[in-house]
């Protein structure tokens, strides 16, 4: 039987969408009869599909990101101790297993780079890019420093790939069309992978009343959910100044702190007089949990700087639970969302064109919901980890040991 390894640091540790995307990964592999193992760090998650599991002790998982440049170079300075010791523990566990073929998802450049190198692995491996905003332009310069040092760790770790993946053609043209103009051996390599998300036939799907009553919120509002790690490169504002125009509509954050605070979130909200229409839930929040914060939702609003280069897990995820979504950023977002006619795209700086879409979902006839909720539907299941893996399957199988 083939093995194959899935390099996933945070699957095990409540910490972003790490546990949702390695375990779809696990789940795209078991139709066809791999080995399937899985290596990340010790942690209280377990995996929500067949796997064997690699935890591997590491120092700093609480992921703590304060506000401020001490902040962020303290989050660094144990990211970059961590990394160390799980690169040391993952080398040992791909040695044990005889060296099967690895598939990397959230990983650090310069020392994927320095492994392949050391180990003698080329090709006998393949990457997830979630984003490809390898540029200055980020909401931290000592980000847009470090992305750019990265270029030749990055150019490296893809050429020597069997192939890699990313979501969406914009993300696709980012890396071969600016980042790596003209670079032959990258374009071959880099290819479009459908964000993966289970289908709504495996999902629990909790009726709107009940998932309401369950997490004490008022029946009497609708409710848009933004779910997921609290970040500067979402925008917030366009909500709060939304949810200042009408009175029919709450907001629900559910998600821990990222590299934004709640506590600007209620600033902002004082300063719009909104303060009674937001509720937070802040803390990770489970994969047992996310029918019941989806099953709440009228819509989930999704809302990106326009410059980045990555993906929505939580865009994706909406689609498993049959709700539509709101966006505005970067086009494979928007174009995706539009194309799939599974919900809607507005420009989050015209205020009037916001509340009138809101008025509009609010008014929804039944049957044109009923058409919306079945586009979800079926965009779900062209897009489920099962046919996510036929696709990898049909790159990376010939390598397959």
């Amino acid at each position: 039987m083939s093995k194959v390894l899935i390099f996933s640091p945070t699957v095990f540790v409540p910490y972003g969408h790490g546990s949702n995307y390695a375990s779809g990964l696990a789940e795209a592999f078991a139709p066809f009869g791999l080995e399937v193992h899985v290596v990340g760090y010790q942690g209280p998650l377990k995996l929500q599909s067949e796997g064997i599991c690699h935890q591997v002790p590491v120092p700093d998982t609480d992921f703590d990101r304060r506000p401020g440049w001490a902040g962020l170079l303290r989050y660094a300075w144990k990211r970059r101790r961590r990394d160390r010791v799980f690169m040391r523990g993952f080398a040992e566990v791909y040695q044990r297993l005889g060296r099967p073929f690895t598939l990397f998802e959230a990983f650090e450049y310069d020392s994927l780079d320095r492994f392949v190198r050391q180990n003698g692995v080329s090709q006998n491996y393949a990457c997830v890019l979630h984003e490809t905003n390898f540029n200055f332009r980020h909401a931290s310069p000592i980000v847009a420093l470090y992305k750019r040092s990265v270029h030749r760790h990055v150019e490296s770790i893809l050429t020597k790939s069997a192939c890699s993946f990313v979501h969406g053609k914009g993300m696709r043209e980012n890396l071969v069309e600016r980042v790596f103009r003209g670079n032959r051996a990258v374009e071959e390599k880099v290819r479009i992978l459908p964000h993966g998300a289970p289908s709504p036939r495996e999902e629990r799907l909790i009726p709107r009343h009940t998932a309401l009553e369950r997490l004490n919120l008022d029946a009497s509002k609708r409710y848009l959910l933004s779910f997921g790690t609290l970040r500067s490169d979402k925008k917030y504002q366009p909500v709060l100044a939304i949810l200042r125009e009408s009175n029919e509509w709450n907001w629900l954050l559910a998600g821990p702190e990222g590299d934004y605070q709640y506590a600007r979130i209620r600033e902002l909200a004082k300063q719009f007089g909104v303060e009674d229409k937001i509720v937070i839930h802040n803390r990770f929040l489970p994969v047992p949990e996310h029918p019941l914060y989806f099953g709440c939702a009228d819509a989930v609003v999704n809302l990106y700087q326009d410059y980045i280069r990555h993906e929505s897990g939580t865009a994706q995820t909406a689609r498993a639970f049959l709700k539509p979504v709101i966006v505005d950023g970067p086009p494979d977002l928007t174009d995706y969302v539009t194309r799939e006619g599974i919900g809607w795209k507005v420009d989050s700086s015209d205020l009037q064109s916001f509340r009138s879409l809101l008025e509009q979902i609010a008014r929804q006839p039944e049957a044109e919901r009923a058409e919306l909720t079945a586009r979800i539907r079926r965009c779900a299941e062209e897009r489920s980890w099962r046919n996510v893996g036929r696709i990898m399957m049909e790159s990376i199988g010939p390598c397959l040991k």
